[in-house]
């Protein structure tokens, strides 16, 4: 609940974000491509008014209880949204008129959930966003109090503050009326059973393991690293090129050289081996946290500190394999989600009766998505 009310705006505000996530998705690019996308996010850093993005569309849009909702209502609409006048940052014309049929039925559902509101004698008021804050914030988890608090520490703001910003913003005491709303009127009946929760779990199983770490992957590990060990005591000459093969740390592409370092850098184990070697000595199997290590220790380079050393490594760690979470253990989390599952598809269906029942209807297409210009 905390988050939601950080986020704030209405559902046609989360529309327009939703457009730049879905065309932030893309495959591998062209050179051509690439340049295009050199200059779409250089055309992003600018800001088009209000006017401007609209200024593609038909007068009429859509059609609400046999009235029309035109161009002039959506730009007071978003002049609200955007008191600056301003769209975000690289909302162009042609985005508008690609999504402005959904920009316009969500606007609509906004439209029709009010007047629902005001219906039911709720008026929006910096007292009830108080008093609904001051409620999340005594039920909220450690995680969510600890991010809340994390960005009121970047923003060097005080919890007071905030709650105070907050209460004073219209967008919120509307979001605040228009949720009160619905969980007297459409949520109040949602809930998930233990069975429907783990009818789904049932149903899901793949989708609720973790990673784990057994003494299978430990000792497979180790057989490996022995066998790797094995072949450096017969070939030493080739620890760059098993690295290289075999090895699970990053280093693996300098052929497992980790540079210079000094005490306090490494886990105790791993330094301990490094640090009693000779230059050039090869060590025994390592086993940290991480792995088994198979260390050299390399010859100091000109500008070392005299409390430093080189050593280069390969490091053979265990693979985790998918273990199946009992229901149980997920059972608090999956009632979780399957209620904000549920509860996010009863709102949709009310707004969409609502829709029904006004007799939306509307005039506008989207616009086909501008493909590359050709060379």
């Amino acid at each position: 609940m905390i988050k939601k009310l950080l986020l704030g705006g209405v559902v046609s505000a989360a529309m327009l974000a939703q457009v730049f996530a879905a065309e932030a998705k893309q495959p591998q690019l062209t050179p051509e491509q690439q340049q295009q996308l050199m200059q779409l996010l250089a055309q992003r850093q600018q800001q088009i008014t209000v006017a401007d993005a609209v200024k593609e569309l038909p007068d009429d849009l859509a059609v609400i209880n046999g009235k029309n909702f035109t161009k002039k209502d959506l730009v007071a609409a978003l002049n609200k949204q955007f008191p600056n006048g301003k769209m975000p940052p690289g909302f162009t014309a042609a985005l508008m008129k690609q999504y402005a049929p959904q920009i316009v039925t969500d606007m609509a559902k906004e439209q029709l959930l009010t007047e629902q509101v005001q219906k039911a004698g709720i008026t929006p008021s910096a007292e009830m966003v108080k008093n609904m804050m001051e409620k999340q914030l005594k039920s909220a988890s450690k995680e969510e109090l600890g991010y809340l608090s994390q960005m009121l520490a970047q923003q060097k703001k005080t919890m007071d503050q905030f709650i105070n910003e907050q209460s004073a913003n219209p967008m919120v005491q509307k979001q605040v009326a228009l949720q009160s709303f619905l969980e007297k009127n459409v949520l109040s009946g949602v809930k998930v059973t233990d069975a429907e929760a783990e009818k789904f779990y049932n149903q899901n199983k793949a989708r609720f393991v973790e990673p784990q770490v057994d003494d299978s992957s430990w000792k497979a590990a180790q057989v490996k690293a022995e066998s790797i060990l094995a072949q450096l005591k017969k070939a030493p000459e080739k620890f760059a090129e098993l690295a290289k093969a075999d090895s699970s740390c990053p280093s693996k592409e300098k052929g497992g050289s980790l540079g210079s370092f000094g005490k306090g850098q490494m886990v105790p184990e791993f330094e301990t081996a490094a640090f009693n070697l000779k230059p050039g000595q090869i060590s025994g199997l390592v086993k940290t946290q991480f792995g088994y290590h198979i260390i050299r220790r390399d010859a100091a380079e000109k500008g070392d500190k005299a409390d430093t050393i080189r050593a280069s490594h390969i490091l053979i760690a265990p693979q985790p394999k998918e273990v199946s979470l009992p229901f149980a253990k997920v059972k608090e989390q999956l009632i979780q989600m399957l209620t904000i599952q549920k509860q996010q598809q009863a709102v949709q269906d009310y707004a969409d009766g609502l829709l029904k029942k006004a007799n939306f209807k509307l005039l506008i297409q989207p616009a086909a998505p501008q493909a590359p210009a050709a060379k």
